[in-house]
């Protein structure tokens, strides 16, 4: 899998999100499922803080700053008070899409198959699996803002 195949992976995610998101209110952004869960603003503030990651894995810059971590970080919880507008969350995520895509198809063979400077278990050992690991994460959150759209009372976006 090269770089060109990782941006089409998350070329589709970015996609399915768009018709996920689209017509969902602020209110409706910040409605959590009954007995725990994520919202779909804090899942995709969670989507955006991820990316953020992977721009440095990349060597790009980030696409927010540390604060918005302490928000949407992993183990964080949802806090609507906290949360920013639905608006704010897809305007950032539109302005990541483009570089973070031509950045993707540039990277070269030894670009991906470079050690992390810090593997794991989840994001294995080289830029190759951290990428594809996050193309999964990525696609995981948006089947749950896909069910989440549906509880909030909307009609599935994607037949």
């Amino acid at each position: 899998m090269d770089g060109s195949d990782i941006a089409r992976q998350f070329f589709s995610s970015y996609y399915s999100l768009g018709l996920n998101l689209d017509g969902i209110s602020d209110a409706e952004s910040v409605v959590a499922p009954d007995r725990g869960g994520s919202s779909i603003n804090w899942i995709l503030g969670h989507i955006i803080q991820s990316r953020h990651r992977v721009f440095g894995l990349m060597g790009l810059s980030g696409v927010w700053s540390e604060d918005k971590v302490d928000i949407y970080g992993r183990g964080t919880v949802p806090d609507a008070d906290r949360a920013l507008s639905l608006v704010e969350l897809r305007r950032v995520l539109d302005e990541s899409q483009q570089p973070f895509l031509v950045r993707l198809k540039e990277l070269t063979e030894e670009e991906l198959d470079a050690p992390l400077a810090e593997p794991s278990k989840v994001l294995g050992k080289t830029l190759r699996t951290a990428l594809i690991f996050m193309s999964f994460h990525e696609a995981y959150h948006c089947g749950q803002i896909g069910i989440l759209r549906r509880m909030v009372g909307k009609e599935g976006a994607i037949p």
